[in-house]
């Protein structure tokens, strides 16, 4: 299902996809570990589902990103078994 917050949730892990296809992962603390292709990223995501498998995951990205990095980054999310996934938008 999909849908859209009204807000972020209280708790979340963010994958900040940079234009370039770089991407970070943010803990639930915020503290940033950069992140060497999607491999990794899955390594990574299956640590911190670990901590707490209920926990949100935002994808982030900035306007020069292109769109498929972003759907690359969602999917390995989604593989990963995290069923709250969402897009943070930026509202200016």
């Amino acid at each position: 299902t999909s849908g859209t917050a009204p807000q972020k949730p209280d708790k979340f892990i963010r994958v900040q996809v940079g234009n370039d296809g770089a991407l970070s992962i943010y803990d639930v603390n915020g503290k940033e570990t950069k992140i060497a292709g999607l491999k990794a990223l899955k390594s990574e995501l299956a640590t911190l589902k670990g901590a707490d498998d209920k926990v949100a995951v935002l994808i982030a990205g900035d306007k020069e990103t292109q769109y498929k990095n972003v759907i690359e980054a969602l999917d390995e999310v989604k593989r990963a078994g995290f069923e709250r996934v969402g897009l943070e938008t930026a509202v200016k």
